[in-house]
Order: structure tokens, then sequence, then C-alpha cells
């Protein structure tokens, strides 16, 4: 099955997109991206957590920028344009 990307999120999974630290909706905003697991750690947080940061947010924890490195091989999510131009720091 292919996904058209048509579909709507019920209220529970909405909440579960919201930055814990700025409260901002990283679904709306597109910052939404999949760490590799020991940066993710750097964070403070674990896997099991299912707590969302916003780029900004996270970058604060860790100490640093987000590199494209730190991200796990995961294209459909992690190979936006959104998430790319951020790490380059393109200005949108």
């Amino acid at each position: 099955m292919e996904f058209d990307g048509d579909f709507e999120l019920t209220p529970e999974e909405m909440a579960s997109f919201i930055c814990i630290d700025c409260g901002i909706n990283t679904d709306i905003n597109g910052h939404y991206y999949i760490l590799e697991h020991d940066v993710w750690a750097l964070t403070g947080l674990t896997l099991g957590d299912n707590k969302m940061l916003c780029m900004p947010c996270c970058e604060s924890r860790i100490g640093r920028k987000i590199e494209h490195k730190d991200l796990i091989d995961f294209p459909e999510i992690n190979d936006s344009f959104i998430v790319r131009d951020y790490i380059d720091g393109v200005k949108l």
C-alpha cells in the first residue's frame, strides 16, 4: 500500500508533535526528524519517552548545531527540504 499523504491525526497524535521545551507544533513547522540514538541521548530524553523537540530546542539541549550525520538513514522523514535547509542554514 502506498502512502498518498492524505490523512488526519487525532488530537492525541497531534499532541505528540508538540515540542516539550517551547510548545511549537513540529508537524506544522516541519521540524520533524529522527536522530541517531547516541545523539538523541544527549538531549536527556530516552527513545521510549515518545517526546518531541523542535530543532532549535534539540540543539540547545545537545549544546551544538544538528548536523546531517546526526540523522538516521530514514529518507522519508529526514530528507525533507525543511530539515535539510535548517541544517544547512538556509533561511526560509
